[in-house]
């Protein structure tokens, strides 16, 4: 059961509590029945238990996302960039030059 003092956990956390698990032996259903149980409904699907439970069997150890390569991914909305723009000009800390053109 969840404590009241418990916060959601980080996929980090889960994917720690996972590769400790794994080490131990302990079966995917297992894994995602106790994470349930330690951090209510919050907890990454029984897909990506198993997805990572694989690969640390395989021998990663590494918890954290691996780089990707490619392009980064970026969004640039109208209503994004409104909202740069009205935090731009109502912050003092940006100060802009005038332009002669």
């Amino acid at each position: 059961m969840m404590s009241a003092l418990s916060q959601p956990p980080s996929m980090l956390e889960q994917r720690a509590v996972i590769r400790f698990l794994t080490i131990e032996n302990v079966s995917v259903t297992e894994i995602h029945k106790r994470l349930k149980s330690a951090y209510g409904n919050s907890v990454m699907s029984i897909q990506h238990v198993r997805k990572w439970r694989k690969l640390f069997k395989s021998g990663r150890v590494c918890i954290e996302d691996e780089e990707r390569g490619g392009k980064p991914v970026s969004v640039s909305t109208n209503v994004l960039m409104d909202k740069v723009e009205a935090l731009i000009q109502s912050s003092e800390m940006f100060v802009f030059p005038l332009l002669k053109i």
